[in-house]
């Protein structure tokens, strides 16, 4: 099954408002499947992302995204602040999801940006080359992050 960049074709600025729109969906996604990796929901969570990402529709023409725009929108704004607040955001999930809070010291923060960096970032290059991503490559991309970080 492919995951593609449209439904239907749609200009630049509805593209990027879907993007923005998903922003906190798939980070909170890969927030679980980081810290809860051998949790049962975990292939829901992957399952989940996929879908976010199939939600975003492709341009008109051969038109992309480019990498900048899909990497800044998806994950640039929230970069910033995330690790600074690490805590309040998986307080918050814990709370949604009922688990216990994982051990965020300092090493596993660190891994935990290698891990959403090289994700947002190989994202960003197929959405913005392609159009589109395969939803067994983002399954493929989020496992092999696992088992580096």
């Amino acid at each position: 099954m492919k995951l593609r960049i449209f439904e239907f074709a749609v200009n630049r600025k509805n593209a990027v408002n879907k993007l923005t729109s998903i922003q906190d969906l798939v980070l909170n996604h890969m927030l679980c499947i980081f810290y809860w990796r051998d949790e049962k929901p975990i292939n829901h969570w992957k399952k989940e992302v996929a879908s976010f990402l199939d939600q975003i529709p492709r341009l008109k023409g051969n038109a992309t995204l480019s990498y900048k725009t899909v990497y800044q929108e998806l994950y640039g704004y929230i970069s910033d602040i995330l690790y600074d607040r690490i805590q309040s955001f998986i307080v918050g999930i814990m709370y949604k999801e009922n688990y216990l809070l994982p051990d965020i010291e300092d090493p596993n923060v660190n891994n935990l940006k290698k891990f959403l960096d090289s994700f947002y970032d190989y994202i960003s290059h197929e959405l913005s080359t392609n159009g589109y991503i395969l939803f067994a490559d983002t399954y493929k991309k989020i496992d092999e992050l696992l088992e580096k970080y």
